[in-house]
């Protein structure tokens, strides 16, 4: 392959993994080989063969369309043969919403608790926050979007059962 190919594939594998929020050792994980071998496909020396680079695609299907077909045409392959068909076109009626509330902002101190813990989480799994913050974020407003209240979030996310109901006190 010409060099010009490693350095799209290169880089478009940095941008998808980039999108996605995962590291270089997970995408290995993914695919089956060794993280300096994704170090090596990012750093332009490398140009991975056809099946390697089909399964770099597939693990990072959850990437921007636009971003994945550019992993794709670096990749000399098609995102409809892999299976991965292109999002479908948005209907032209225009709807009317209502702008969503502006998030609530936090004083200074909630938010060094929040980079605080974001910290700790992140050296307990050996993830930066950097990475770790958008993931909790995309949680956050998965939960939010599906009406799920912000106590019975952390409920969830805590593994804290719901509080039994006590029994109705027995009048004398």
């Amino acid at each position: 392959m010409a060099s010009r190919s490693r350095s799209e594939f290169g880089l478009a594998v940095a941008a998808a993994r980039d999108a996605v929020h995962i590291t270089q050792r997970q995408l290995a994980a993914k695919v089956g080989k060794k993280p300096t071998q994704v170090y090596r496909w990012e750093q332009l020396r490398v140009m991975p063969h056809l099946e390697d680079r089909m399964r770099v695609i597939q693990a990072l299907a959850e990437a921007p369309h636009d971003v994945l077909a550019r992993l794709a045409a670096a990749s000399d392959v098609t995102l409809e043969s892999l299976g991965l068909a292109p999002p479908s076109p948005v209907a032209t009626t225009t709807l009317v919403t209502t702008p969503p509330a502006p998030a609530p902002k936090l004083d200074a101190s909630a938010q060094t608790l929040v980079d605080d813990a974001l910290r700790e989480a992140g050296e307990e799994i050996d993830v930066s926050p950097r990475v770790l913050r958008p993931a909790l974020s995309r949680m956050l407003d998965r939960m939010a979007r599906a009406g799920v209240p912000m106590d019975a979030a952390a409920r969830m996310v805590l593994g804290v059962p719901k509080k039994e109901a006590k029994p109705p006190a027995v009048g004398r």
